[in-house]
């Protein structure tokens, strides 16, 4: 099986009687080429970001490659936005992301676009998905990625 589709929502971990929220996490090999996940997001009003965040690990390309995120929007009531971050960076909770490695905004409904990002070796990545700043607050849309990397020779 090259790819799968992943469909996830935050995982809850018991861990010294605490709960810990998990992201979803893609993992992309060289031998699982793809891999595909569906989402929810809502809009966050002027000026504020609420990024629902998946980890894509690319680790297993140790000689790094390029990704390639192909991006489809439902048909809800909010535009999308959506960011490439590296796994260290703060995400940001209002305001333009400073941090972010690629993006693509204000997407409309029924629409798609890609984000592309070269890197020199594997890591985990987090991509977030928000409403757009301009749709109503609180609209919501669905979204559908696709996630592959094309290998450095």
């Amino acid at each position: 099986m090259l790819g799968q589709l992943f469909i996830a929502s935050p995982i809850l971990k018991n861990s010294d009687d605490k709960q810990i929220l998990e992201e979803p996490k893609l993992v992309l090999t060289r031998n699982k080429k793809y891999a595909e996940y569906e989402g929810q997001l809502v809009a966050p009003g002027h000026g504020n970001q609420n990024y629902k965040i998946i980890r894509i690990d690319t680790t297993n390309f140790i000689t790094g490659g390029t990704l390639r995120i192909d991006i489809q929007v439902g048909s809800g009531q909010s535009q999308a936005s959506f960011d490439l971050f590296a796994e260290d960076a703060v995400i940001p909770i209002a305001g333009r992301p400073q941090q972010s490695l690629a993006g693509a905004y204000d997407i409309s409904p029924d629409s798609g676009t890609s984000l592309t990002y070269k890197f020199d070796k594997g890591e985990v990545f987090q991509f977030g998905a928000t409403g757009n700043w301009f749709s109503p607050k609180g609209s919501r849309n669905s979204y559908r990625i696709k996630a592959y990397v094309i290998p450095k020779i």
